[in-house]
């Protein structure tokens, strides 16, 4: 039972790092200002590209050597389609949250 609860604890880290990097990917591929505003949107990219890959790296890696998952594995379910893209007035930000130093 501890051991559930622990990897359970473990897989759930990874999943939150891993929900945290695809928002910020999301962000930077589907604000249209922030390539303007920001120069450096290609290194945050690579920056949270990588924080991704490790999370879905260690959560592999914990299936593949514990294997008490019993639970869906949210690295293979598939994301729903971004919401198309309403226009955003000057000066607002797109759904009003622009986390600083993020695309």
């Amino acid at each position: 039972m501890v051991e559930q609860q622990l990897y359970r604890a473990a897989i759930s880290h990874f999943t939150a790092q891993r929900e945290e990097a695809l928002a910020i990917l999301s962000l930077c591929f589907t604000k249209s200002v922030a390539v303007g505003s920001h120069p450096e949107i290609l290194d945050d990219i690579k920056v949270w590209t990588q924080k991704l890959a490790s999370a879905e790296d260690a959560m592999t890696s914990l299936r593949r050597n514990f294997q008490l998952d019993t639970g869906p594995n949210p690295t293979q379910t598939k994301r729903p389609d971004p919401v198309e893209k309403q226009p955003v007035p000057a000066g607002q930000s797109a759904g009003g949250i622009v986390p600083d130093s993020h695309c």
